[in-house]
């Protein structure tokens, strides 16, 4: 798996911020429909899982990774239906999106859904900078999606703040 830029920082804001991390709790309605409507997901990843909301919200088993977080830094399986990541691309330095697009492929999903944040975040990480590295908009994350991964990419939700973009083999 790869070694991001900034995996230190993130770890220090787990530890230091209350909360940080608990978004994906704001999705459980979202993806237990999404599952229940595509019923040849089996095996579900959060990749980036945070403080785990989303497991805990959700009405399926589902397996959590988080390079952050103490004791989620390992996948546990090699390949998953539906890979899922919450709040999660935004983090990532623009010249690595590639390289976390190629670690979400390598487990092989039908799927893989992404709720982007399209704005700065709130949170500043300790060394002064904003915890959102890459923000584009829904249409700049199909064609990166797309074009790195050759898995077809639907924009399902265009808000304000945030996007879903599904990805899907053909």
């Amino acid at each position: 798996m790869t070694k991001y830029k900034d995996i230190d920082l993130y770890k220090q804001m787990y530890l230091q911020k209350r909360g940080y991390g608990a978004s994906g709790g704001i999705y459980c309605k979202f993806f237990d429909k999404f599952i229940k409507s595509h019923t040849d997901i089996k095996t579900i990843l959060d990749f980036g899982c945070g403080q785990g909301e989303l497991a805990k919200g959700l009405s399926f088993d589902i397996d959590e990774y988080d390079p952050a977080i103490e004791g989620q830094e390992t996948i546990s399986k090699q390949q998953y239906d539906l890979v899922i990541t919450t709040d999660v691309l935004e983090h990532i330095h623009t010249d690595q999106i590639g390289l976390l697009l190629d670690d979400i492929i390598d487990l092989k999903p039908k799927y893989f859904v992404n709720a982007i944040s399209t704005v700065k975040a709130i949170n500043i990480l300790p060394d002064g900078t904003n915890a959102h590295k890459t923000i584009e908009n829904a249409a700049w994350w199909k064609n990166t999606i797309e074009n790195h991964t050759g898995y077809k990419t639907r924009i399902l939700i265009e808000a304000k703040n945030t996007s879903i973009l599904c990805s899907y083999k053909d």
